[in-house]
Order: structure tokens, then sequence, then C-alpha cells
């Protein structure tokens, strides 16, 4: 398996190998093509699901009966209890890229024509607990050239190595293996060739959820984004009001053969269900974090698509034997659609392509895409020519490996997956800008007169990507949507403030109040 540090530099071209977000949907309409499709005849899914959320007779319930529901079945339930943040999330300051932490301000000098050279002298993954090779007499002027390999979601090593403030991604760096003893590597460097802000690609711990913040209400009917910040925060059930009871179990009726399977990712992950597979032990010393995308994924499809079978198969930690062990059972279960969450962008600990491709046998579709969040979303197939010892007894299965951080997880989900399981299910036409609807943007800045200076955007966007922005739709006014206003993608309380998406197209670099753009339902 090859690590980050094979091969002596990291192109700075990466997007050469990005498909736009169109070549990639129809990549994705190619492969669920009319000879592939299982039923042709089944009811739209889609329209169902929407009639069953809006139906104002779910908004009434008898208040003398409640029971407790899995958290996985509560979507579409009334909540019948408030419940708040226990505890601030992330707990830690943590990294929001792969790449190396370095000190800012040891890089103010470094240039195109005068890198500087860091030394690298640890690695952590994402809920490893940092134990520095320094000797504990290192002075700081001896560290500041030195760094540290850190992982998306990784915790700062702010105990020993304070002065390592920021990160500096791995696209944007040169790394070298200069010092060989006996054919062995004894020292890895890198060259930064422009200085790093502090603080940069850093989260701050508490800047999700703080202390106390609302996550449901009494009365609220349960969505998708409830159960992702609810199972955030380690919660696996709900108390829900009972007259729904019959009417949810009869809804999410999914006998019969296993259709799509959703695996997370992640040595720092905590399953939120007992896993098909578990043949490593849990590290006590691991900064864990509960699962959140897997539940959020499956409620939603189980919300879409009532009458789709959809199970959770737990988390796989980050070790390729792991990794094909689970994902040889998904395959062999008789899954129609796999979707797995982490583990596709380019650190060291990102498997999933290599055990998808190499392990396996699959056929990468694509690898990347140039959107804005998830542009590291996989997809690729599994057919009996894999010939990788697995009979799929004539089936195609369809594998998307979308990212790790949740709201790049929820828009690969609305925008890639949805349109591959409604081609296959013919739910819908041929497209689907049926769900979308052309919307205005009530809040930020109008666009200036052409005889006047050009007024601050609301928002920008990189020039040729297309991105999906969370938003909320007007509950006065049909036409009009207000984009809000935290999009980073790690934090789940943007789902939760967000009832909606706007897609804006590639072509279009500011967004100005005023502008039309095409919104989804969230």
């Amino acid at each position: 398996m090859a690590s980050a540090f094979d091969g002596a530099t990291c192109s700075n071209n990466k997007d050469d190998n990005l498909v736009t977000y169109e070549e990639a949907l129809s990549r994705i309409r190619r492969v669920a093509a009319p000879n592939h499709v299982r039923n042709a005849t089944a009811v739209n899914q889609s329209s169902l699901a929407e009639s069953t959320k809006n139906d104002s007779s779910w908004k009434t319930w008898d208040e003398s009966e409640t029971f407790t529901s899995p958290l996985l079945r509560a979507v579409g339930l009334i909540s019948a209890q408030t419940l708040v943040a226990p505890h601030a999330t992330p707990e830690y300051d943590t990294s929001a890229m792969d790449g190396f932490a370095v000190c800012s301000a040891s890089t103010v000098h470094a240039t195109e024509e005068h890198p500087l050279t860091f030394r690298v002298v640890d690695s952590i993954a994402a809920g490893d607990s940092f134990k520095c090779k320094l000797s504990s007499n290192t002075e700081c002027h001896e560290a500041e050239r030195v760094c540290v390999e850190i992982m998306t979601g990784a915790v700062f090593p702010e105990n020993r190595l304070p002065q390592l403030d920021g990160v500096v991604k791995i696209e944007d760096v040169v790394m070298t293996e200069d010092y060989f003893d006996g054919g062995q590597v004894v020292s890895r460097c890198i060259r930064v060739s422009q200085p790093v802000k502090a603080r940069q690609h850093r989260r701050p711990a508490g800047s999700d959820f703080q202390k106390g913040d609302l996550l449901i209400q009494q009365g609220d009917q349960v969505q998708p984004c409830h159960v992702a910040a609810l199972a955030s925060l380690g919660l696996h059930e709900l108390c829900v009001y009972g007259s729904h009871k019959l009417r949810h179990l009869n809804l999410l009726n999914t006998e019969g053969k296993l259709d799509v399977a959703v695996l997370s990712t992640g040595s720092e992950v905590l399953s939120h269900s007992p896993p098909m597979r578990q043949p490593y032990a849990m590290d006590p010393e691991k900064h864990i974090i509960p699962d959140s995308n897997g539940p959020y994924l499956v409620s939603t499809l189980r919300q879409k698509y009532p009458n789709l079978a959809v199970r959770y198969v737990g988390v796989a930690i980050d070790k390729e034997e792991a990794l094909l062990n689970i994902l040889t059972d998904v395959l062999r279960s008789g899954c129609e659609t796999v979707i797995t969450s982490g583990g596709v962008s380019r650190g060291r600990y990102d498997l999933i392509r290599y055990v998808v491709e190499t392990l396996m046998g699959g056929k990468v579709i694509f690898h990347g895409v140039k959107i804005r969040p998830g542009a590291p979303l996989l997809f690729a197939t599994f057919d009996d020519d894999s010939k990788k010892g697995i009979d799929l007894t004539g089936r195609r299965v369809a594998f998307f490996g979308v990212p790790g951080n949740p709201v790049a997880a929820a828009a690969a989900l609305q925008f890639f997956v949805v349109p591959y399981l409604e081609a296959r299910l013919s739910t819908i036409a041929q497209t689907t800008n049926a769900c979308y609807q052309l919307r205005r943007v009530i809040n930020g800045p109008p666009r200036a007169a052409n005889n006047m200076t050009m007024k601050e955007a609301l928002r920008r966007k990189p020039k040729n990507t297309t991105v999906f922005w969370l938003s909320r739709r007007s509950a006065s006014d049909s036409e009009t949507v207000e984009i809000t206003e935290d999009q980073a993608s790690y934090k789940l309380s943007g789902l939760l403030e967000a009832d909606s998406w706007v897609l804006v197209p590639a072509t279009q670099t500011e967004i100005f109040r005023g502008d039309m753009l095409a919104c989804c339902p969230l």
C-alpha cells in the first residue's frame, strides 16, 4: 500500500483529474441505465416520502402515550422531549485537512523560489493521542522547523508542541525522504512554499455545538438532521409520541433482500450499533467520536424511499483487512448499492479506493468532482467480471464513497446518490431537476447598477466549481430562499439550521440578493 510519502512530490494541479458535476451525473446515469433497472414499475417513492413528510395529520398526537424509538427509526415521528447538547463539540481543536501541522511564524518567509524545509517528527491520525518523538528537553526554537503529519479530524499536538498552530494541506507541499540508513528512511521532510496563517485549517474546540444548544424540541417532527445531531452526541434512542408508532413502522416495512448498505469508516468513529464484523478491538486511548454520518444517510434514505430496504452496517476502522472483510460481506449479502463515508481523500489512512479498486476489483467510474463540499467523492461499480472471488450472481453493485465531513456527505447523498437511485427505480423523468425550484435569494446586498461600484457579494465561490449551499426556504413566500451564514462542512449545526440546498452553477462566481438559484429540499 502506497503511503503519502511515496513519490517525491505532490502535484499542485489537483483539479486535473476531477470531473465536472454534469459529467459525474452523466456517468452515474449511464451506470443506472434501463437495462440494469430491477423494478421499473416502482412507485414514486420520493413523492410518497415528501407527502408523508408534509402530511399535517402527523402534527397531532396523543400526549397520553409515548414510546422509546431507536434513533434510526425515529424520522417522521414527533419528539416527546426537548434535548440540548450535553457538551461542546468538537471537544478539542482538530485539523480540518489532511496535511502537516506547522508553526505559522516560521513560514512567513516561504516563497516558491525559496521554500522552507520542515522535518516531520510524527504522524497523528484522527482519534489518536499525540505521542511526540522529540526529547523532553527540546527547546522551542529547535521545534519551530519541525512539523507533524496530521489527518482530518486529528487533535492538535498542543500539549507538547503548542507552537504548531496551523495546517498546510498535503497538496501544497513537496515531500522528501532524504536520509537513509541501510535503505531505511530515518528522516522525512516537507518543503513549504507559501506562508501559513495562524490557525489555518484548524477547527476550534466548541465551534460546532456549544453546551446547552438546542438539538430538538418537544413537538418537533424528527428529521434526518435531528438524527445526525443526536447521534453525534452518543444518543441511540428518542422518546416519541405513540400515536404514530404503527403508521411509522408500516411505512418502514422493508422485508426482503438488502438493497442499500451504509457503512461509516474511521478508527476514531464509534459505531451507532454493532457492525457486521468487528475484527479489531477499539483502542481505549483514542479520541473517539460517535458516528453521525451513518445515521444521517440511513435516515434520509428511509425518509425519501420508504419502500426501499436500507441497512446500517456499522463502522470499519482504517485498516485494509477490516475494510476488505466488511465490504466483502456487504457485497455477498445481496445489496445493490453500497455507500461508505470517509476514507476517500488524500491522507495516509484514506484507503477506500485502494481496497475497492485493487483488493476487490471494483471499477472506478470517477474519483473527484469539481464541487464544494464533497470534492473527493468516489463512484465505482462491482460486477461478476471483477474476478476477485466475490460471486454477485449477475448483479451490478454501485459503490459511492462519500467524504467524511457531514455536510459534504449530505451533499453527496442529495446530488449524486439520490439521482442514481431515482434512475434505478424509474421514479421520475430522466432528470433530477424535477425536484428543483428556482428561488430568489433574499439576504445579502443587491447587485450594483451598471454605473455604480460593484458591491460586496453575499458569497463568492471558486471559478469552474459547482457549489451546494445550505439554505432556508421562506415560510411565507414560496419563491424566496435565504442562504445560511455558516457553511463549514464539518458542522452538524449547519444542517439543523437549514431545510434546503441551493445549487450554484460552475459558471457563477458571486451571489447577490435577488439572484435566482435552483433550490431543493434538504
